[in-house]
């Protein structure tokens, strides 16, 4: 069995187009990720002539004129994986301290408006079939955490070409044997998560049930914004029938948010409060994850700031007859003016977090 999703920093600013591509096929992956699930969608758009008159019954075949690739996948929310992809999401800068043999801190930023997202090439090996994407961009990292499982990831990125080729073509270069799990031992879980609310020192999160977050960067998904004529232009013949397939030239950073929800075993008055109130606070979400061989002994960590994040939803659940009474609130995290952040996340490892990972 071949099943594998995969990746490679992409080396081109932006994102490798197919007038920039120097090599064919498309450079194979050389990190291997575990997913529960993964897909490429090659987003093809169409033109038609259903309103043509021609004094004939029936409708004219529709002629496929431009691409617009897509992968999606999911994975547990591995520590390895997150390090790994969540500074892709986040795009901005990254600062680490500390050196071996003791824990290194890295802290990642999100980026600023019109700046460019670290670039990856995707490959999504399905049995006989290959698909590789090039200039891939991650539109949204949704993270969650329930209470009852391991922590679940979903990302979804946008490229700016697709290829797809036999498997055999790049069999030399698959992962062998068990190799693809190196690294992917330890899965974020709600269990070990320790949350703390407010300014300051702030107060732990008393009975956290649930927990989730999601970076989303709205790509600008406008053809006048993306498509240039003239340029990416694919041809193929296919049963002496030329195609001829257009692919997006750029990819360009949208207004960027961060939501998440925080789910809770009880009700509380002050927590309804603050969705009355819209009342905005630093939630800072600290996970952890197996023991690093560092001195002095330390855990493998993220901790993620949420600067100034305000409830915009949820509540608690509705009242019924049977059944413990439950609540969720969704929340958004926002610039705060003091700091100029609203996401910030601190890394803690054996080595130094890039985003060429």
């Amino acid at each position: 069995m071949s099943r594998w999703f995969g990746y490679v920093p992409d080396a081109a600013a932006g994102g490798t187009t197919l007038d920039t591509l120097a090599t064919d096929p498309i450079p194979t992956a050389t990190t291997f990720v575990p997913v529960t699930t993964a897909n490429a969608d090659p987003n093809t758009h169409q033109v038609d002539r259903n309103n043509l008159v021609t004094g004939v019954r029936g409708q004219a075949a529709p002629v496929a004129f431009a691409s617009d690739p897509r992968m999606t996948f999911e994975t547990l929310a591995f520590a390895k994986f997150l390090r790994q992809f969540l500074p892709k999401a986040m795009g901005g800068s990254v600062t680490p301290t500390g050196v071996a043999p003791a824990a290194v801190h890295t802290v990642v930023e999100m980026a600023q408006s019109g700046v460019s997202l670290p670039a990856i090439i995707g490959t999504l090996i399905r049995e006989g079939q290959a698909d590789r994407m090039t200039g891939l961009w991650l539109n949204s990292l949704e993270c969650n955490f329930p209470v009852d499982a391991e922590g679940t990831v979903n990302a979804e990125l946008w490229g700016l070409y697709h290829e797809v080729d036999p498997t055999a073509s790049i069999a030399a270069e698959l992962p062998a044997g068990s190799t693809i799990t190196a690294g992917y031992d330890d899965a974020y879980l709600l269990r070990d998560i320790n949350a703390i609310m407010g300014d300051g020192a702030g107060v732990p999160i008393d009975c956290l049930a649930g927990f989730g977050f999601t970076v989303n960067n709205n790509l600008i998904d406008d053809f006048k914004s993306r498509f240039c004529a003239g340029k990416n232009i694919w041809e193929d013949t296919l049963d002496t029938v030329l195609h001829r397939l257009w692919y997006p030239n750029v990819q360009k950073l949208g207004p960027q948010t961060i939501t998440g929800r925080l789910d809770f075993g009880d009700v509380k008055p002050d927590r309804e409060l603050r969705r009355i109130l819209t009342h905005c606070e630093k939630l800072v979400v600290e996970l952890t994850a197996g023991p690093l061989a560092t001195t002095p002994a330390a855990d493998e960590m993220a901790r993620l700031t949420f600067y100034k994040q305000a409830p915009t939803g949820g509540g608690a659940d509705p009242l019924q007859r049977d059944g413990d009474q439950t609540s969720s609130y969704e929340f958004t995290a926002y610039v705060d003016p003091a700091t100029g952040k609203d996401l910030e996340v601190e890394f803690i490892s054996t080595a130094a977090v890039t985003l060429a990972d």
